[in-house]
């Protein structure tokens, strides 16, 4: 072989080995595209699940602190109406109601010590 031939049989090796280095690089290049778009595309979702459940939660949220109102607003009518119950104009009327009297003579019963338990 002439040097000529050797020369030219080491640059077409050397051609090859730069075009597969070459495809390589362009495999990679495509690969590390494709896991690139792959990672967007999952945290888009996970993010779009975030943002429903963030919602989701606000909702509910919402509707919890509506019932509470209503019933602190309950609950204030109730101790307003107790109040009114407990009230002694109420009672006496309740009691005029059933037909109660008011009794003018008072008289207690005393009972005598000996009929009484005593405890030890």
């Amino acid at each position: 072989m002439t040097s000529l031939a050797i020369v030219n049989h080491f640059n077409t090796r050397f051609d090859l080995v730069t075009r597969m280095h070459a495809r390589t690089q362009e495999c990679d290049v495509k690969l590390g595209r494709a896991l690139l778009i792959f990672t967007v595309l999952v945290l888009s979702l996970i993010y779009v699940f975030e943002v429903n459940m963030l919602a989701t939660n606000g909702y509910r949220i919402r509707a919890l602190e509506e019932k509470r109102q209503v019933v602190i607003e309950a609950n204030k009518q109730l101790e307003m109406q107790l109040l009114d119950l407990r009230s002694v104009a109420n009672q006496r009327d309740m009691l005029a109601a059933m037909k109660f009297v008011d009794s003018s003579q008072v008289e207690y019963y005393v009972l005598p010590p000996s009929s009484v338990a005593i405890s030890k």
